[in-house]
Parts: C-alpha cells; sequence; structure tokens
C-alpha cells in the first residue's frame, strides 16, 4: 500500500521568533498548498517498500521488499515493479508486468481522469487542523539545516468520525515541523486516535520531504521517506518503510491522484 500525503507551501517571511498565530500559519499553508502539490506533481523517481514484522522485545524482521519504478502513463503517475528482495524480474515476472501495464493503459485512455478510481493513494486536508485540533507551538528544529517550527496538535473529542482518505487528521494527533524560510511542511507525525482504513488506534505514519530543486525561484519539496507502523493483534507491529530516490522530472503532462483539499 502506498500512502500519499499533502506537501503544503506558503510564503512566510523567515524569522527567529514564533510564528505567532498558528491557526494563520495552517491556513496560509493551506491556502498555497495546490501550487507546491502542482510543482512536485511532474517528479517522480524509485520507490523501495520495505515490510517490517517487529517484535514486542523490538526484534525487526523483514518479510517483503519490493522496488518500483515511476513513470507517466496517460497523463498520470505509474508505479511499476521492477526488483522483489533486490533482485530483478524474472522473464515471466516482466510478462505479468507488461501485462498489468498494459491492462493500465487500455482503462486509463478509455476513462477520463477525474472519473479513474485510485483508492491506493492518500492525501489529507490540512483545514481539519484549524477546525478540530488543538494547536501548540513546541520551538524550532533545524532539519537539513533549514529552521524550522514544531507545531502539535490534539484532536478535539468534537472531531466528527473520518469516513474519506483525506480524513486522516481526523483520526489522530499530529506533530507538523514547518520550515521559516518557505512554509512548506518538512516532516509530520500522526498518532492515531481513530481507526482508519487500515490504520489502526496507536498506528504511526510519518513522512519527511527533501528540497529537490528550485522551479522558476519556487523550491520543490518531494517525499525522501514515508513510514507506517501498525499494531497487530497478536502484539507484534507491522512496520512499512517507504524511500524514494533518483528522481526524474517528467515533461509529459501530470495529474495528481487526489486534488489537495
Amino acid at each position: 500500500m502506498r500512502i500519499c500525503t499533502l506537501l503544503a507551501f506558503c510564503a512566510i517571511p523567515c524569522a527567529a521568533a514564533e510564528p505567532g498565530d498558528l491557526r494563520k500559519l495552517i491556513e496560509t499553508a493551506q491556502s498555497a498548498a495546490r501550487e507546491q502539490f502542482e510543482l512536485a506533481a511532474r517528479y517522480l523517481g524509485q520507490e523501495d517498500i520495505r515490510v517490517y514484522e517487529v517484535k514486542q522485545s523490538g526484534r525487526k524482521t523483514l518479510r517483503t521488499w519490493t522496488t518500483y519504478e515511476a513513470s507517466i502513463l496517460e497523463g498520470s503517475p505509474y508505479y511499476r515493479l521492477v526488483a522483489i528482495n533486490g533482485k530483478p524480474l524474472s522473464e515471466k515476472q516482466e510478462a505479468a508486468q507488461d501485462r498489468l501495464m498494459a491492462h493500465e493503459m487500455e482503462y486509463r485512455r478509455k476513462t477520463p481522469p477525474a472519473e479513474r478510481h485510485s483508492t491506493d493513494r492518500y492525501s489529507t486536508n490540512l483545514r481539519h487542523l484549524i477546525d478540530y485540533h488543538d494547536l501548540t507551538y513546541d520551538g524550532e528544529q533545524i532539519l537539513d539545516g533549514r529552521p524550522a517550527w514544531l507545531i502539535s496538535t490534539r484532536l478535539k473529542s468534537s472531531a466528527p468520525k473520518p469516513a474519506k482518505y483525506e480524513d486522516l487528521l481526523l483520526a489522530a494527533d499530529s506533530s507538523h515541523w514547518i520550515d521559516q524560510e518557505t512554509g512548506a511542511i518538512l516532516r509530520w507525525r500522526l498518532v492515531m486516535k481513530k481507526s482508519l482504513h487500515s490504520w489502526t488506534v496507536g498506528s504511526i505514519d510519518e513522512k519527511i520531504v527533501m528540497l529537490l530543486s528550485n522551479t522558476g525561484g519556487k523550491p520543490v519539496f518531494v517525499p525522501r521517506q514515508m513510514s507506517a507502523r501498525v499494531p497487530q493483534e497478536d502484539g507484534t507491529l507491522r512496520e512499512t518503510v517507504q524511500s524514494f530516490s533518483n528522481y526524474k522530472r517528467f515533461e509529459a503532462d501530470s495529474s495528481v491522484t487526489f486534488d489537495p483539499k
């Protein structure tokens, strides 16, 4: 399962002081998020997904390891399986991937982008932080040499029940590291308080981004690593770690799976 979260961008003056109105800070990031999301949409790369079983003792065992190469297929990102457990696919497995890709291409050619079904990528609605969370400023931290404000949030008891793929922030407390220069969310961490989709109470979802390049003088931030840790009934944890590398800029028109809200 791939988990996609929203990258936020806004123009906030660099300052060493506290950020002031925290809801205004989130609101500004929310209003400018679409711009950053579109800037990063053309950049895709290799995606490495490793799934571990973590015992109560902390011992971690690798269960599956798959590698995907990203490209643009009929206007949208497509992730083709290229390796299993670090080894290239066999001829039989390559043929199976060819069939899957051909089937997906045919589907996309016949289906307008707005009508395509995709439930394996997630986005978040930052507005939920403003409406249904208590916000706290927890000081400054340096991430990859960039000063960031750390904002923690606690879900209010009045928050409605999460129902959609964009409703992660209606199910979790969260922490957000916000770049002081650009307003981009450099890192976030969610701790689930309500069950939602594959997440159970106590699950942790985390994302770290990196500065890839500047487009027209505007920074472009892309995922470096995403992870999800989900408690299992037998007391173990299932930890999924997605790492990203070898980013390329695709010139073909592309569209995002979920529009930022």
